[in-house]
Parts: C-alpha cells; structure tokens; sequence
C-alpha cells in the first residue's frame, strides 16, 4: 500500500517521516471519560489522517470497560484512496489478586479495510500489572493475532511479553 509517488525520508520536525498526536478528554466523573483523538502525518511521501473516539466506564472501584473506535483517510495508495477503520473494547480488574494490581482482557480488529487481504485481523490480548515495589510494575502479556495482515491462509500468530515498569 505504499503511495504512488514514493517519495522518501527528509527529516526534520514536519519533515517526511512525522506523527502529529492530538488527544481531548471530557470526564465528568471520576468513573466515565471520553477521548477524541487525531493523528496525522506523512510516510513515504503520503500524507495521511486518522481520527478516533475512546469511552471507558468504571462499573465499580475494581471492575472497568472500554471501547474505542476509529478511521482514517489514506490517500494516494497504490489501491488509492482507502479509509481503513479500527476498534477496540475490553475489560479490566482492579486488585483482583493482589492490592493495586490491573488485570485485562481485550479484542481488536486494527486495520479494517475490504480491500487488504480476504479477511480481516483480529487481535486477542490479556495482561496483567503486577505492582512488586513502590517503584516497579511487571506485566507479563499474551496476544493471540488472527489473519494476520488481513490474510485467513496466515496461520495465527501468539505472543508473550514480560514487560517492566521502573517509576523514580
């Protein structure tokens, strides 16, 4: 799906690669917020465009949901102007085993667009922060990717990540 035109890399703050982020959030509790979202940018000499919405919804001190959707304009591909779409939604506990631990569970389906492949990516993720000091969280992660790139004769793909976090 690279552009048309090429193009190539000519650094810089707003040169070809860049990735502008601009996130609005309105919570009118502590339990519910709301988030707009718009990036934009340009690779490979296309520039391109997204634009999101993210909700999440605290049902309880310990119990959580979240949901979130997006499209985006890429324009001037090789299969032209495409409008692939995004979303998301989970779940999420907190202090399920251990005081200020965060465990979660997720699917994804991040580049929804009928003209990429003859099926579309579903990704699976649960994680779990486990907070071992004051100042390190470790969270071990497994994604289950399927169709990946969009293809159903890709076999699925299973990850692990041990990730930590060091706060000072």
């Amino acid at each position: 799906m690279f552009p048309l035109g090429g193009g190539g890399s000519t650094g810089g703050l707003f040169g070809d690669p860049y990735l502008g982020v601009v996130e609005v959030e309105y919570a009118p509790t502590k339990s519910i917020a709301m988030r707009l979202q718009y990036s934009g940018g340009e690779l490979l000499g296309s520039k391109f465009g997204v634009v999101g919405v993210n909700a999440e919804v605290a049902l309880s001190p310990q119990f959580g949901l979240f949901a979130r959707y997006g499209s985006g304009l890429y324009p001037n591909t090789t299969l032209g102007d495409i409008r692939p779409q995004y979303w998301s939604a989970g779940i999420a506990f907190q202090d399920l085993f251990t005081k200020n631990d965060l465990a979660g569970i997720g699917i994804a389906q991040p580049f929804i667009l009928s003209q990429v492949g003859n099926a579309t990516q579903t990704n699976f993720e649960a994680f779990y922060n486990i907070p071992v000091s004051s100042n390190l969280r470790m969270t071990p992660l497994v994604q289950v990717i399927t169709n990946p790139a969009n293809q159903s004769t890709n076999s699925s793909i299973v990850t692990g990540t041990l990730r930590a976090v060091l706060s000072f």
